[in-house]
């Protein structure tokens, strides 16, 4: 079943809420003192000098932008792009390439110590091989 919901910011008398509920409407009640007093003509001011009204709970507002004077919406916005996507991906490439050939020439090097003989009992029975 589809409710319909009321919102009342106090108790109405008894009769009145009873049509209601049988007309189908959800009844929450708030609580009263709790809430902040809501200012539907709220004005909004900006550095700039452009003044607009909004709903809100405080009534004077400043702010620094606005839809004025933001460089996004006012088309003054730059977007500093020094490398393009491409230059910057083969450069990235370009440094990881970079990394793994020094590691693999690290490995070589290891490799090549590990072969060479450690003792002179293996340096004499390689003479003798070779």
């Amino acid at each position: 079943m589809y409710y319909k919901t009321i919102y009342f910011s106090s108790l109405r008398a008894r009769n009145e809420l009873a049509k209601i509920l049988k007309a189908g409407y959800n009844c929450i009640i708030m609580k009263a003192q709790i809430h902040p007093q809501y200012f539907d003509d709220a004005q909004v001011v900006c550095s700039c000098g452009n003044k607009f009204i909004v709903g809100s709970t405080k009534q004077n507002i400043h702010v620094e932008l606005c839809d004025n004077c933001h460089p996004f919406y006012t088309g003054q916005a730059r977007f500093v792009d020094n490398a393009s996507r491409i230059e910057r991906f083969k450069m990235k490439q370009d440094a990881a390439s970079k990394v793994v050939t020094a590691k693999k020439k690290k490995q070589d090097e290891k490799q090549q110590e590990e072969r060479q003989p450690q003792t002179l009992r293996e340096m004499l029975q390689a003479i003798k091989r070779g």
